[in-house]
């Protein structure tokens, strides 16, 4: 079995959906594995007829993959050089080449209540963080990264105080 898994921290990961892997599944990877077995022998001077399963799914979401199908002889005695294929190339619609950066969104809170300073200008702040998780922001466009603080400023007049120097 080919699972899409995602790293959440060195020591959880998590299997996830198909579509959240980057790219297909290599064709390393292999569903089905090929074997060789000698020709049954012919009972009643006629072989049997082999049983095909429908064609899978393609194994790919996009790009190129395979489908793959059962084939069965019943009664063993059928003609191993008349059995039907049991993969066939199938092409889905081409792959989004999509950065790793743009697979996940800036995070944020509200803006901070109070503004830093009680007179005059000062700064509200938020958190920001990539979905990707704590720690990931380069899994996050950085040109979309919304702002962790802006300026503001209060009505209160801020009071004045004369002093001397020497």
């Amino acid at each position: 079995e080919i699972l899409c898994r995602q790293e959440i921290t060195p020591t959880l990961t998590m299997t996830v959906a198909e579509g959240a892997c980057l790219t297909p599944p290599s064709p390393l990877l292999q569903r089905t594995r090929a074997c060789q077995r000698p020709p049954c022998p012919v009972v009643g001077g006629k072989p049997s007829q082999w049983t095909v399963g429908a064609w899978s799914q393609c194994s790919a979401k996009c790009g190129q993959g395979v489908q793959t199908r059962s084939v069965l002889c019943p009664s063993g005695d059928c003609n191993i050089n008349e059995r039907p294929v049991t993969e066939t190339p199938c092409n889905m619609p081409p792959c989004q080449t999509q950065s790793h950066r743009h697979l996940h969104t800036w995070l944020y809170t509200e803006w901070s209540q109070e503004c830093s300073e009680s007179c005059g200008t000062g700064v509200q702040k938020r958190r920001v963080v990539c979905s990707a998780g704590p720690k990931m922001e380069g899994f996050c466009d950085i040109s979309m990264r919304p702002d962790q603080q802006r300026s503001c400023s209060s009505d209160k007049h801020c009071g004045a105080l004369w002093f001397s120097a020497p």
